[in-house]
């Protein structure tokens, strides 16, 4: 009986809009510059620090980006072989049936780390979006 996990989601190899996210990554910085300077906004932090939050929100998608592909390639793959192997040595009684469930469960955990991943990379390219008004995702 083979057991598949499912996934399948499209990641973004380049950005669209390049340009305009090193623009906006430009405008943020000089943003946060005149920031430092101008005694209106000492009052409110939360409109300065554009640029470094824009860095980390790159940076977060590229991370992200990285452990989702090695979940898609490499974890997943293997939990579900691993599954499989427990249910046949299971099924011709020389594993207890104690290995399939942590099979299942080994599987079920790698499948939701891949899916939060997935909601990281999500979140991150949301809030590029928000710094930058280019669209990422469709």
């Amino acid at each position: 009986m083979p057991f598949a996990l499912g996934t399948s989601h499209r990641l973004l190899s380049k950005p669209r809009g390049e340009m305009k996210i090193r623009a906006a990554h430009t405008e943020a910085y000089r943003h946060d510059n005149e920031c430092e300077h101008d005694e209106k906004f000492k009052h409110v932090p939360q409109l300065c620090n554009r640029g470094n939050r824009l860095r980390d929100a790159r940076t977060r998608a590229t991370i992200t980006t990285r452990l989702i592909r090695l979940h898609d390639q490499g974890l997943l793959p293997q939990a579900t072989l691993a599954l499989e192997s427990s249910l046949s040595t299971y099924q011709v009684g020389q594993v207890e049936f104690l290995t399939v469930l942590t099979a299942v469960r080994r599987a079920l955990d790698v499948e939701l780390r891949y899916y939060e991943l997935v909601a990281d990379y999500q979140k991150a390219l949301a809030e590029i979006e928000r710094y930058t008004g280019v669209e990422l995702s469709r």
